[in-house]
């Protein structure tokens, strides 16, 4: 479980999320997903192997390994797989509650079109999340939605004392 989490930047943090669905997938080259969009909800894909396009709203950006997209809720998104080698990813889909206008616009800058590049800890971060998100144990669902907001917002674990130190730093 991650515990007390800290942001890079102060805000007000709302755990509007739900997450839905989380998932695994391999999918052979040459194929082509129907372009689709989810009404009332977000998605995530991180991708893992292979290469192609992610369609965004119709936009074409190259897909590679390490790369996150996000799409909002009831926007389109397809992939066109054109490479040799399959291409496997992670996609988790959530619900954003009723989180204010600002907060979807920090999370579209945060993850623009066109891919976002993560390093290996994000990788973990998908999977841990895939196996837990729906887990009967409400421990486990908790802990995968935290690892989850953790991504979302640049949040690490905070360290050990780092709270005391700023409230005595900031009066």
């Amino acid at each position: 479980a991650y515990g007390i989490l800290t942001f890079p930047v102060a805000r007000r943090i709302i755990l509007p999320m739900q997450i839905t669905e989380a998932g695994f997938a391999t999918i052979r080259s040459g194929t082509r997903s129907v372009g689709h969009a989810h009404a009332g909800e977000g998605e995530f894909h991180l991708f893992t192997t292979g290469s192609g396009t992610f369609l965004e709203d119709g936009l074409p950006c190259r897909l590679h390994p390490g790369l996150v997209f996000y799409s909002g809720p009831g926007e389109s998104h397809e992939l066109l797989l054109t490479g040799h080698d399959k291409v496997a990813f992670y996609w988790v889909r959530f619900r954003p509650g009723r989180e204010p206008v600002s907060r979807r616009a920090w999370l579209r800058r945060r993850f623009p079109k066109g891919g976002l590049a993560v390093d290996e800890t994000s990788r973990d971060d998908f999977e841990y999340v895939r196996r837990h998100a729906t887990s009967r144990e409400g421990d486990l669902r908790l802990a995968a939605l935290h690892r989850f907001l953790a991504f979302c917002h640049g949040a690490r674990p905070a360290e050990p004392g780092e709270f005391t130190k700023r409230a005595f730093l900031n009066g």
